[in-house]
């Protein structure tokens, strides 16, 4: 029930198509901040990630999310991510379950998880004073439509809290990687080679397929596309001194998403008059 909401009505293209102003503020911003970088060396990783969490950040809880909350908010779920992606004993060997206690792996599950609900909290009390009664309003973010369809519709499985909690922790989770991992890689693979830039977009799908595909798609493809087109439009790339392109690391990172192990250092060359 709760992916045929995210379908319906979180992520629809309707949806997406509302937040195309926010997602053009912030690659505007982003396209700023190239422009001044222009010929130095950037952590084009580290500039992506952040663009990407922006983006989730305003969609998802609004555009008033103080900055500052907003980093701690991502850095738990980040802390998620790479402990979920860890190595559990017990999973494999039930007989061995005490080591994740005795490893003080347990411990950091349970705090992280335990931090995370005090700020979905704190974000679910904020938006309810902002309730319609009901009614769709045009500036709503994903916890008003959340909030909107657990107390308005007559459903079959009445929605919790807890409920729209955790689809906002998997809108963090899945979100924030998936996109920026998919423009850090396409940008890799064009660096070692311009040809392989189409068959890297066409080939690297993170959002699964058929009865299993993300309901978070649309939303996902929309923010890779525009960033990517933007990239390309308004810079040229180029490594920085000394650096081949048979030489940047490909190398993997462990987690539950896939990116690179090292951050990617490129240099963007900001362009006078792009081509139209």
């Amino acid at each position: 029930m709760m992916k045929k909401i995210c379908t319906l009505e979180l992520l629809s293209e309707k949806k997406v198509r509302s937040f195309q102003a926010l997602r053009a503020e912030e690659l505007t911003g982003l396209c700023e901040s190239l422009r001044v970088s222009s010929g130095s060396v950037i952590n084009f990783t580290e500039t992506i990630v952040g663009m990407i969490n922006n983006v989730i950040c305003r969609a998802t809880l609004g555009s008033n999310y103080k900055a500052q909350d907003q980093a701690v908010l991502i850095g738990l779920i980040k802390e998620l991510l790479v402990t979920s992606g860890a190595f559990n004993v017990g999973e494999f060997f039930p007989r061995l379950k005490f080591l994740n206690v005795l490893l003080g792996i347990k411990s950091k599950w349970l705090k992280i998880h335990k931090d995370l609900d005090k700020i979905l909290e704190e974000v679910l009390e904020d938006h309810k004073g902002r309730q319609g009664g009901g009614i769709e309003r045009a500036d709503e973010d994903l916890v008003d439509v959340l909030l909107r369809i657990k107390d308005g519709e007559e459903l079959e499985n009445p929605i919790t809290f807890d409920n729209v909690k955790a689809v906002l922790l998997d809108m963090f989770a899945a979100g924030t990687d998936t996109s920026s991992a998919t423009i850090v890689w396409a940008m890799a693979e064009m660096m070692r080679n311009p040809k392989v830039l189409k068959k890297a977009i066409e080939e690297f799908i993170p959002f699964g397929a058929g009865r299993r595909m993300c309901p978070g798609i649309t939303f996902g493809t929309n923010s890779v596309e525009s960033t990517l087109v933007e990239l390309l439009y308004r810079f040229d790339w180029r490594l920085p001194d000394g650096l081949k392109p048979e030489d940047i690391n490909m190398e993997e990172c462990d987690g539950i998403t896939t990116t690179l192990k090292e951050p990617l250092q490129i240099i963007p060359i900001a362009l006078s008059s792009p081509m139209n």
